[in-house]
């Protein structure tokens, strides 16, 4: 663990309901993983790196 400088993290929200993006299949991407969703709801990625203190 002494060579962890920063940790890289991603959060992945749906809509509650479904219906939403006209019936098309969504594709996202969740740190250089792709995905496609099986239902219609709409899907956001937030992704940040935060560094951890003391150690840069």
């Amino acid at each position: 663990m002494n060579n962890v400088i920063s940790i890289r993290f991603a959060v992945v929200v749906r809509s509650y309901q479904e219906n939403l993006n006209g019936g098309i299949a969504q594709n996202y991407s969740v740190l250089g993983t792709n995905f496609v969703s099986t239902d219609t709801r709409l899907r956001q990625v937030y992704t940040s790196t935060v560094t951890i203190r003391n150690r840069l």
